[in-house]
Order: C-alpha cells, then sequence, then structure tokens
C-alpha cells in the first residue's frame, strides 16, 4: 500500500456540500473499423462566472458497448483502490454504480419489451489525454465519475461523486453539430435563476401607472 494519491482521484468530488450551477453534456458517435464508438464530454460549472470551455470540471467518458470491457474497467479501478489503500473509494464506486446501472436500465425498458441488458453502454470518466511521443496518450479513470448511455431511448444516467441525473438526451442539433457526429446535446442548469433587483420603478408599476392615467383621461 502508498501513501500517494490514488491516480484518478479527485478528493473534492467527494464532498456531500459540493454543488455545480450547470452541467454540459454532449454525446458522440463515430463509426470504427470494430464497430461504433461513443462518447460523452462533460463540463460542469461551479458558478456562472464560468466560461464552458473552461469551466471548472471537464472530462471525457467512453460509453462501451461490451460489458466485459467495462468489467474490465471495474476490476482495474477495484485493483487500484486495493493497492493505494482507498477502500471508501472502492465501496462507494462499487455501490453507487450498481445502482445507477439498475435505475438507468429500468427507464430503458419500461416502453420496450425488445429491450436487453446488452443495450446498455457504461464507462467512467477520464480527464483529456494529451499526446506525447514515447509516453501514454491517455489518463486514468475516475472511479468518482461514471455513466450509462442506452442509444434507443437515448437514457443517460451520470454520476459526479454524490451528484446524480438520470435523463432523456434531446437529440435536436445544428448542423455544425451534426456534422461533428454529435448526436445528442443537454444543458442542465442546477441552480435558480437569480434576477437583477428592481432599483425604482418595475416594469409592472410602470405600466399600472400608464393603464391609471389613461383611465383618468
Amino acid at each position: 500500500m502508498t501513501t500517494e494519491l490514488m491516480p484518478g482521484v479527485m478528493p473534492e468530488l467527494y464532498n456531500p456540500n459540493l454543488k455545480w450551477h450547470a452541467i454540459q453534456i454532449t454525446i458522440g458517435e463515430w463509426a470504427t473499423e470494430k464497430g461504433k464508438s461513443v462518447e460523452a464530454t462533460i463540463q460542469c460549472k461551479t458558478d456562472k462566472t464560468e466560461r464552458w470551455g473552461n469551466c471548472a470540471l471537464m472530462l471525457k467518458m467512453k460509453l462501451q458497448g461490451r460489458s466485459r470491457n467495462t468489467r474490465k474497467q471495474e476490476y482495474d479501478l477495484t485493483e487500484l483502490c486495493l493497492q493505494y489503500g482507498e477502500i471508501p473509494v472502492r465501496d462507494f464506486m462499487l455501490e453507487q454504480r450498481a445502482s445507477l446501472g439498475h435505475e438507468v436500465a429500468e427507464i430503458a425498458a419500461a416502453n420496450n419489451i425488445n429491450w436487453k441488458q446488452a443495450y446498455l453502454r457504461s464507462g467512467f470518466g477520464r480527464e483529456t489525454g494529451f499526446f506525447i511521443p514515447g509516453r501514454p496518450g491517455y489518463k486514468p479513470l475516475n472511479p468518482a465519475v461514471f455513466g450509462f448511455f442506452d442509444r434507443g431511448s437515448m437514457t443517460f444516467g451520470l454520476q459526479i461523486g454524490h451528484f446524480r441525473r438520470i435523463v432523456t438526451l434531446p437529440t435536436r442539433l445544428s448542423r455544425a453539430q451534426k456534422a461533428k457526429g454529435f448526436i445528442a446535446h443537454d444543458t442542465w442548469l442546477l441552480e435558480p435563476l437569480q434576477f437583477t433587483p428592481t432599483v425604482g420603478e418595475s416594469a409592472n408599476d410602470r405600466l399600472a401607472r400608464f393603464l391609471s392615467a389613461k383611465a383618468l383621461t
């Protein structure tokens, strides 16, 4: 066991008081020699001053279609947790991931009697890697960020630490988005809108004043 921080672990994500201002999800689908590659881009803001291109959390998630691939990822993460003594991290991942997968499967299968578990894609979040000659070009998986996606119903379930949301992703996209291979895009505003306080007469008060004056003429 080592005292170093486990690769991929972000301690702040396990803080139950962590709040997101907004989250943006983009799903892309591309043809490959082995079939279709599906990937989610996840961008999270902690407040409205952040830009989507430079926000607090930016991750990629490869949504695997073969269950053995995701089982291998889960196994590797479990072994890594044991190596670094991160037992709470392992337990959180295994429990929450099983729960999220079950919820997404129930929703995806609700209106499709022919639905099969094999339709469900899943994966873990990771930072975007950069190509450096002679070195690995990918980042470690993040055990606190995982998701499940059903292509037929467009049901997507995402967990980031203690935050969880399951939605039906909208598929109305711009031509530019479609040209890039995107199949779904959604923005979740998680904090209520805060409007600029009225100084002096409000628009409603102004209208009432004009109508009152008109009634007197």
